[in-house]
């Protein structure tokens, strides 16, 4: 039963739960006993066993009595390091932030704890998730449990490493400039950045205020869309949370794609990428067209790069204003790394973030207008397929490479527009690594990816 319990999904879960054929308090256990006999993935920093037992405790009863508050009760989750937690240790990370507990929950974990879930622990993220490997932070690199040579992706890695490695079925974690999307590819799970404003960041610890995002990763699309439905609603607490109506985003599950016009911008990906990954992206849109949806050719939607240059002139600068203050006072606690890419931002003038933030407005327009009479568009999540621990160049296609440039190479794109993008698992390779299928659509368009996400998960039937 142990294995059987490891491999269920949130949705699995709870039909068994109302059945009453398993228990949160067993299954709770069970993944608890195997967070804390990993030696090698490092994907937790702090496990909340007390916690965790007693809301699974409180869970089970509900379903004995009164029923379940939602389809997240009792499903136990874990949430990235730098989600506060009242009264739990929230690292960030970071070395400056070892000893920190917070006086109040972000209001995600308030959400969460609404709907019944249950929090096991706090994962392994990239020093202040500011990073694309989750190999450089005060406690250790987090590893990929699909091969532990290589990076699990970053920089919510320790939430991927920690699905990927059957650990927990449902993980929370940030999105800045592809830190949700990118482990998900390396691991091999699915991750969904919502449109900004549709999931509270309040009581997160900020990279870039202005391109932060948070979103669930699962191992399965209708798993992601029930944990964003928890997750998702107005906080009057978050200057950037929208006001607008709740969604069911399995509303669109299981729906064929018949006639769905899917745009894709081949010019973007198809000498940029590796060839693994370039072939597992191109049979995801084979399997999209014979099922009847609409391939439609699209022009690259940033032919010169400028608006890429763009989007991480505003990250860095907004980064560099927020950490200052520690830069000066306590630099020493930083790692060389993260210590010398913070620094960056101290050379930008004010035009020069003005102007990018223009161009950030031109380019959301721009995106806009490409998506007129399309229902969405594909490309990869990642040009490559992840690489070794502490590997800072890699080869393409023959070409080097830093992976500061390639990595987030296409997850930019929808970082800079804020509207939703959903990464799912689309092949795999003898190394047991994954490629990954970006699906971006318009603004509000989260139950449309996830539609199009369940149509090639269902045929590709991958072991994730």
């Amino acid at each position: 039963m142990n294995e059987t319990i490891r491999n269920l999904g949130i949705k699995e879960l709870g039909e068994l739960y109302r059945k009453r054929e398993l228990s949160p308090v067993e299954v709770t256990k069970n993944l608890l006993e195997l967070i804390h006999s990993d030696k090698e993935i490092n994907a937790f920093i702090t496990v909340t066993d007390e916690k965790a037992l007693r809301d699974a405790q409180k869970s089970e009863q509900r379903f004995l009595k009164e029923g379940p508050l939602s389809p997240m009760d009792g499903i136990p989750y874990s949430a990235k390091d730098n989600y506060f937690t009242k009264g739990i240790l929230t690292t960030i990370g970071s070395a400056i932030y070892k000893d920190f507990y917070p006086e109040y929950n972000a209001s995600v974990i308030n959400r969460l704890d609404g709907a019944g879930a249950v929090l096991v622990g706090k994962n392994n993220t990239h020093e202040f998730a500011s990073g694309a490997t989750n190999d450089v932070n005060f406690c250790g690199p987090c590893k990929n449990p699909r091969n532990l040579s290589k990076v699990p992706g970053g920089s919510s890695g320790g939430s991927a490493a920690a699905l990927a490695a059957h650990m927990v079925p449902a993980a929370i974690g940030t999105d800045t400039t592809g830190s949700l999307r990118l482990p998900a590819s390396c691991c091999g799970v699915v991750g969904m950045k919502p449109t900004q404003g549709r999931v509270s960041k309040y009581g997160v610890y900020p990279l870039s205020n202005s391109l932060d995002h948070t979103g669930p990763l699962t191992r399965s699309v209708e798993d992601s869309a029930i944990l964003l439905g928890a997750m998702a609603g107005y906080d009057p607490l978050d200057p950037m949370s929208l006001n607008v109506p709740a969604a069911d985003f399995t509303q669109e599950i299981g729906e064929n794609v018949k006639n769905l016009v899917i745009g894709v911008p081949y010019g973007i990906f198809e000498d940029t990428t590796e060839y693994c990954v370039y072939d597992d992206v191109m049979k995801s849109i084979a399997i999209l067209r014979d099922m009847g949806a609409v391939i439609k050719p699209m022009e690259d939607p940033d032919p010169t790069k400028e608006y890429g240059e763009a989007c991480k002139i505003v990250r860095i600068c907004e980064a560099y204003d927020l950490h200052r203050n520690n830069l000066e006072e306590k630099g020493e606690l930083y790692s060389p790394e993260i210590f010398n890419a913070m620094q960056v931002g101290r050379g930008y003038h004010a035009y020069e973030y003005i102007e990018a933030m223009r161009l950030r407005g031109e380019f959301k327009n721009k995106f806009t207008n490409m998506m007129d009479g399309v229902d969405a568009m594909l490309m990869p999540t990642m040009p490559l397929l992840p690489s070794n621990i502490y590997q800072r160049e890699v080869f393409i296609r023959g070409i080097k490479h830093s992976i500061f440039t390639r990595y987030n190479l296409f997850t930019l794109i929808p970082s800079f527009t804020g509207f939703p993008a959903l990464s799912i698992p689309c092949g795999f390779n003898s190394e047991n690594l994954f490629s990954s299928l970006q699906i971006l659509t318009k603004a509000f368009g989260e139950s449309r990816a996830y539609r199009i996400g369940y149509q090639v998960e269902k045929a590709l039937n991958l072991s994730i």
